[in-house]
């Protein structure tokens, strides 16, 4: 069985959207953790979930604590042999849950799925593919050629991923970290063995610069930008001792980083 998982705060505008792309799904499991919205998110939650015929847990939590917790709450509460992320404010594409079907069903061949998808700004409808139109980058071509000095120095995993359970297991999103907790998680698994695969078919439409989401406002400022990328590479310099070249690519990055902050003093 597959498990969804949906963190949430403060997205009464965008929920409802999400919630209507899962819904309809067999054979999923789909967790709603509300992380003490203070809107109307709720009450539009509810409202989806009383003309619902499907297998939903909403878990509400008293405090705010961050979406790495939210989806921690998730991930324990869960069930399923994979787990598929999903941002609330983001929507799931039609097709993707014959393939997560399949996916539930077949042998398991790899650990991180991360599929194609659809970046969008705010509330426009237009948007463009993330790794063939925005990165102009061959996915496939890093996983062939050296996945992990790739992903210490950045995060190409896109949002949608899926993951096994047993790949990920007692690993979670770590709670100290107010951005790029994904990347951080991407990068302990594949430094503990998992197996990522790329999957060309767009399966998500992403939404950057809602006003108002967590990571808009941390990531507004060059500097907090920065500061965020710094904070992985140094967690993740000490996970790579006695791997002289990886550590190399990590101090590279660290130095170019360096250079950036002091050309931002101010924003």
């Amino acid at each position: 069985m597959l498990s969804v998982i949906i963190p949430c705060y403060n997205v009464e505008h965008y929920i409802s959207e999400c919630l209507a792309s899962v819904l309809l799904w067999k054979d999923a499991e789909i967790i709603v953790v509300d992380d003490a919205s203070t809107d109307g998110t709720v009450e539009q939650i509810n409202r989806m979930l009383s003309h619902a015929d499907a297998n939903v847990q909403l878990i509400q939590l008293r405090q705010n604590a961050g979406p790495s917790h939210a989806r921690n709450v998730g991930i324990s509460r869960s069930s399923g042999d994979w787990l598929f992320f999903v941002d609330s404010d983001d929507v799931v594409l039609g097709g993707t849950e014959n393939y997560a079907a399949q996916l539930a069903q077949g042998l398991r061949t790899h650990d991180v799925i991360y599929p194609e998808m659809i970046v969008r700004h705010g509330r426009t409808s237009i948007g463009k593919r993330y790794y063939q139109d925005i990165l102009n980058v061959s996915p496939e071509k890093i996983l062939r050629d050296n996945p992990i000095q790739h992903l210490l120095v950045s995060n190409y995993i896109g949002a949608f991923a899926f993951v096994s359970r047993d790949a990920i297991g007692d690993m979670r999103f770590n709670e100290n970290l107010r951005a790029y907790e994904d990347w951080d998680l991407w990068l302990r698994m594949m430094l503990n063995g998992a197996r990522f695969k790329f999957e060309p078919t767009p399966m998500g439409v992403y939404r950057v610069g809602r006003e108002g989401s967590l990571s808009t406002v941390i990531l507004r400022s060059s500097r907090n930008r920065v500061r965020s990328n710094l904070q992985i590479l140094s967690l993740n310099y000490e996970r790579v001792v006695g791997q002289p070249e990886a550590q190399q690519s990590i101090m590279r990055r660290m130095r170019q980083l360096a250079v950036e902050l002091m050309l931002h003093p101010e924003n």
